[in-house]
């Protein structure tokens, strides 16, 4: 059963990444046909690269994703000053769930902001620490020795399926952030 779930997700994003290089290569044919086999060849070009962008971000997503991930859950801007040191996303599955975890680095005046409007948000609630997180241990094992998030916090969402925590370390000015839905 589980290779038929696989099999099948395969072939749906064959045929769904497939109809634009279709499109284009008819669209190529067309120009083509009219004198403009230089404009045909400039679009399935583009097209291509898009499509390879596109599959690469998805299971690779940017810096961007994991900021945005941290602005829509905590309502607070990502820090200019912050810096994503690792990261880790999972591809969602057929229902939309997926795990993400992000470290970054801020400075001082960043993290105190942050921190401080955590802790008096009532829609966080504080819990025992996590120690190093697993990601952060395997991307950064000479730095693991250093790190103690002190501070974390679990989001009390209105669905029960997704799971978010924020963990901060003062003394290296890095939080964590940390989301799963399953």
């Amino acid at each position: 059963m589980k290779y038929v779930v696989i099999g099948l997700f395969a072939l749906f994003l064959l045929v769904w990444y497939s109809i634009p290089s279709l499109l284009s290569y008819l669209l190529y044919r067309w120009l083509k046909k009219k004198g403009y086999k230089k404009l045909g060849q400039s679009i399935i070009i583009v097209v291509t690269i898009s499509m390879i962008y596109l599959v690469y971000t998805a299971f690779y997503p940017t810096d961007g994703f994991y900021e945005d991930e941290f602005e829509r859950i905590t309502k607070l801007e990502f820090p200019e000053s912050g810096e994503i040191l690792t990261k880790y996303a999972s591809y969602p599955d057929l229902h939309g769930d997926y795990f993400s975890n992000a470290v970054f680095r801020v400075d001082s005046n960043d993290f105190n902001e942050i921190l401080t409007k955590i802790e008096s948000n009532v829609n966080f609630e504080r819990f025992t620490p996590t120690p190093v997180g697993l990601i952060y241990k395997q991307d950064k094992p000479e730095l693991k020795n250093n790190i103690v998030f002190t501070h974390s916090f679990l989001i009390n969402s209105d669905r029960s399926d997704i799971r978010f925590f924020i963990s901060f370390d003062k003394q290296n000015k890095l939080i964590e952030f940390n989301r799963s839905s399953w």
